[in-house]
């Protein structure tokens, strides 16, 4: 136990340092705070929320969010996780500066990952010692996925951890079923070819629609071979249940 708190006190003083270095050079106020909640959902199987949190500053940007495994899920596995993101604006693209991920199953499994500029810490599992890696290159998944400004144009998107490459295959306008729970009209679909760390392939299809001034994920569909598939979808206001 006194090496577990140890190592999170480790990764808490790490995480302190990266995502609080803007906010030591300047105080800048944030231009607009935005609150997505999603369902997720597996088929019929009602999955869990996935609540992200936006702060958009005049050329950075924030990102915390936080998954909960719905009780329906909850009797074959739990997962839940938290995660924040830091990033800068580039000639019109998106940079991660920072990215943070804790998770815990009903398996036992918990990792914590804490993503600086130039390499990555992880701890997998409670009772063992931190690994620093190589930075695996390209942008949080988070960011390109759910708030890139346009389709992802990139050639690598990351989890903190591993890098997978992507090719974006087509780009489509389309429009999303009118709905009263959920973000509905005009959108942009956009078609991923994405690479896991076995070299499998599969595609990921992300809808983005204008919502609160904000161009963003409405709707994220990965296609899986033999099951249903896991999507997100975007419903039209935030929740506080």
């Amino acid at each position: 136990m006194n090496l577990y708190l140890g190592q999170v006190t480790c990764f808490v003083a790490l995480l302190t340092t990266i995502f609080a270095s803007v906010h030591a050079a300047d105080s800048e106020l944030p231009i607009a705070k935005h609150v997505f909640e999603y369902d997720a959902s597996i088929g019929y199987l009602d999955a869990g929320v996935l609540t992200l949190e936006l702060e958009q500053f005049s050329d950075k940007y924030e990102i915390l969010g936080r998954f909960k495994s719905s009780r329906a899920l909850s009797k074959y596995y739990t997962w839940n996780g938290l995660f924040a993101a830091k990033g800068h604006m580039q000639d019109g693209v998106q940079r991660t500066d920072g990215y943070f991920v804790r998770s815990e199953g009903s398996d036992e499994h918990f990792k914590m990952v804490v993503l600086s500029k130039v390499d990555v810490r992880i701890i997998e599992g409670r009772d063992k010692d931190f690994e620093t890696l190589p930075h695996p290159g390209g942008i949080d998944l988070i960011s390109g996925f759910f708030f890139n400004p346009s389709c992802y144009q990139g050639q690598l998107l990351h989890d903190g951890e591993d890098a997978y490459p992507v090719k974006l295959v087509k780009t489509k306008a389309t429009k999303l079923a009118s709905s009263d729970r959920y973000v509905s009209g005009n959108a942009r679909e956009c078609i991923y070819r994405v690479s896991d760390r076995k070299g499998r392939k599969r595609k990921i299809y992300v809808t983005q629609a204008e919502e609160r001034n904000v161009m963003v994920a409405a709707k994220i569909r990965i296609g899986v071979s033999w099951f249903p598939d896991p999507t997100f979808a975007l419903r039209r206001q935030y929740s506080a249940n």
